[in-house]
This record gives structure tokens, sequence and C-alpha cells, in this order.
């Protein structure tokens, strides 16, 4: 519904381009990679359902009443965010090897294309440069995935975290995995293809997971410090 109504006031805003961010959720388990724009989508969960739900309104709105559209899908992306937003898991692999030294997680094995902040921001950026340099129907139809093009294993991503923590003098940190079952919608692999992102944005990623998680790293350090007030 939110979808509907802000595609239906930008209709009616004459707005040059409707940018959609979607998810790279709606491909689901795929056989193919990377995973390119072309895949046929398929939902494994409530949340992919919606944002394919989402895409196809889009496309009818478009041919219909002539509204332009772009759709994003967006990889795994992390960085800070909101403090309190620790439930992703590299934010909580980061949080916890800051807090505990002890990384818990749960099945190693899932594939991910983790994308940092800057680099997904940069992409919408991008693209609202090109509506403003009148270049809207270079995009208007498309959708672009935002992924570096790399895989990375959650065990992976856990070791690199703990490389990024020791660098900043947080020694001795150890992560555990708890095997549980697959549940019905979990990927065991999102691998996106970002040459589409690299032909039509001028984008490509500036950060490497190692680079990233430094950073990330940085800005946890400094949200979980003790206020002034409280230290």
């Amino acid at each position: 519904l939110g979808t509907m109504a802000l595609a239906d006031a930008a209709k009616e805003a004459e707005v040059e381009l409707f940018i959609h961010a979607s998810t790279s959720e709606v491909y689901g388990n795929q056989t193919e990679f990377p995973i390119k724009e072309t895949a046929s989508l398929n939902a494994t969960s409530p949340y992919a359902v919606a944002k394919i739900a989402a895409e196809e309104y889009l496309r009818v709105k478009a041919a219909s009443d002539g509204l332009r559209v772009l759709i994003m899908r967006p990889f795994n992306s992390y960085g800070r965010g909101l403090i309190g937003n620790r439930h992703f898991v590299v934010e909580r692999a980061i949080t916890q090897a800051l807090e505990t030294q002890k990384i818990k997680l749960h099945n190693p094995e899932p594939r991910r294309d983790f994308v940092f902040r800057e680099d997904h921001v940069s992409a919408y950026v991008n693209a609202v440069d090109l509506v403003i340099d009148d270049r809207t129907l270079l995009l208007a139809g498309e959708a672009i995935n935002i992924a570096t093009g790399v895989c990375w294993t959650i065990r992976d991503m856990a070791e690199h975290v703990r490389h990024a923590a020791f660098a900043k003098g947080v020694r001795g940190v150890k992560f555990s995995f708890t095997e549980v079952p697959d549940r019905p919608h979990d990927i065991a692999r999102l691998h996106g293809d970002n040459a589409k992102a690299q032909e039509l944005l001028g984008w490509k990623p500036n950060f490497n997971l190692s680079s990233g998680l430094s950073l990330a790293l940085d800005e946890w350090t400094q949200a979980l410090a003790p206020s002034p007030s409280t230290a």
C-alpha cells in the first residue's frame, strides 16, 4: 500500500523518475551465479513476496500511466546505520566482537554479497545525478543490482571481523556457530552481477569487505562508547 501511495503521488507530481528500493531477496534460491537482473524471481519469504508485488505494481503503473520507474535491488548492505540495529548478521558480529570478544552466529555456510553502506547510497546518488543530467530515459523501466560481485560465506565474514578487530587492538576474538536446520525461507547464496550498474549508473563499489568492515568497526566503536554523562 505504501508503494502504491508513493507511486500515485509521484505521478501526480510529475516526477522525472520513481526510484524503488527493492531487494536481492526477490531472487531467492538460484542455480546460476553471479545473479543477473534477468534471473527469474523466486520468493522464499513474505518479505520477498511483498517486494515482488511492489515491483509488479510499478511495472503495471509504468505501462498504464507512463510513470518512469527504476527498480534497485541491493544485496546485503552493512554499516552502523541506526544505533540499536544489531540483528543484521554483520552488525551482530561486529558488536559481539567489540563487547564480548565472542561472535556467536548460526549457520556459517550461507554465501552473501556484502555491500558497504556508502557504496549502497552512492548507487542511488548516481541515479539521481543522471536524472539531473536529463538522462532519465536511460534508466526508466530498468532493474539494477547493487552488488560487489564478490561472495563470502558467513564464516568468511566472521573471520574478516576478527581480523579487523585485531587490527584495532581488540584481541582474542573467537567465533562459534550454532548449527540449526535450514528454514524454508533460507537462501543459500546471494551473489550479484553488477555489470548493469557499471554500464547504466557508472557505479562500482569503492569498498571491499575488509575496508568496509574496518570503517564499520570504527563507527560501532564510537556508537558503543559511553557518553560523557554516563562515563
